[in-house]
């Protein structure tokens, strides 16, 4: 089975199953989002008066429902495990492995990106830009 596909936008939309359905978020509007079969995280970006980047993170289930919310006072980039049910945030503060639920599974520091290939292995880079395979946490 394929994944949803989201519609970002003012009005975003997710579409699964052939069926429409509005997305339930408090953002204003979605800018991104990283995707998985299961569920899915919309991200919005802004910069604030004093130059401070943020990022606004909201974990929805497969039908579109707001299952967490995380407002970041820094860039963070996510990526979804292609069963959508594990997303890996990074940054300056490195790597944090959240859930469905957006709990916290595993942090590591000295990661500076990471991405989930179609099967899901992690691979991360480091802060001199060193690529390696990571170890997920079962359950993805």
């Amino acid at each position: 089975m394929r994944g949803p596909a989201i519609l970002a936008g003012p009005r975003g939309t997710l579409l699964a199953h052939g069926t429409p359905a509005p997305l339930t978020s408090d953002l204003p509007q979605v800018g991104e989002c990283a995707a998985g079969r299961d569920g899915a995280v919309l991200l919005a970006r802004w910069i604030d008066a004093g130059g401070t980047a943020h990022t606004a993170l909201r974990g929805v289930d497969a039908t579109g429902r707001e299952t967490w919310a995380r407002d970041v006072p820094a860039e963070v980039e996510v990526a979804a495990h292609p069963s959508g049910r594990q997303f890996a945030l990074s940054g300056q503060a490195g790597l944090e492995i959240v859930d469905q639920a957006g709990r916290t599974l595993v942090r590591a520091a000295g990661v500076s990106s990471a991405r989930y290939t179609e099967t899901g292995r992690l691979v991360v880079v480091d802060g001199a830009g060193t690529p390696r395979w990571a170890e997920p946490p079962r359950d993805g």
